[in-house]
């Protein structure tokens, strides 16, 4: 019976990661300049929601109390868009959409907490949260490049002799 309990926790916990790192990936393809445009503001936002919702659900699994999110966590823009760019409409509809998908995941991982029907280590845990946390930033690390303005003049000026 406690066998059966923690390995239906791996097997739900793996399956809804895993839909998380998929769905995370398609917001990577968001990065692309070419079909979509996108302010700093904006990822920065994205990726606040993404860091501190996964933190809070964490936070589900210290309490002693089973207490599941309920809400429905609704994620919209609140940094104003690049106004009537068609691209920049076109990439934050797609962000806001997988965004939201990956906290609806989120929110079934947080049900994995009821220790009646679950069984799960520290460790466990700790390892399933670390794992979200490298996804973000590796996902993060698409669009850094891209929010950066590139050097288009050289100089002397820090050249030393």
């Amino acid at each position: 019976m406690m066998e059966d309990r923690s390995l239906k926790f791996i097997k739900l916990s793996e399956q809804r990661m895993t839909r998380i790192y998929q769905t995370a990936n398609l917001i990577a393809n968001l990065s692309n300049t070419t079909n979509y445009t996108y302010s700093k503001e904006e990822i920065n936002e994205l990726f606040s929601v993404y860091f501190e919702q996964g933190e809070k659900i964490k936070d589900f699994f210290s309490n002693n109390t089973y207490q599941p999110a309920n809400e429905k966590l609704n994620f919209k823009f609140s940094v104003s868009n690049i106004g009537g760019n068609k691209k920049n409409q076109k990439f934050r509809k797609l962000a806001e959409q997988r965004l939201n998908k990956i906290l609806q995941n989120l929110i079934l991982i947080s049900r994995l907490s009821n220790r009646r029907n679950y069984k799960y280590s520290t460790e466990e845990i700790d390892y399933l949260f670390s794992c979200y946390m490298e996804k973000g930033e590796e996902i993060k690390r698409f669009f850094e490049p891209h929010l950066e303005p590139l050097n288009d003049n050289f100089s002397y000026d820090n050249f030393k002799i």
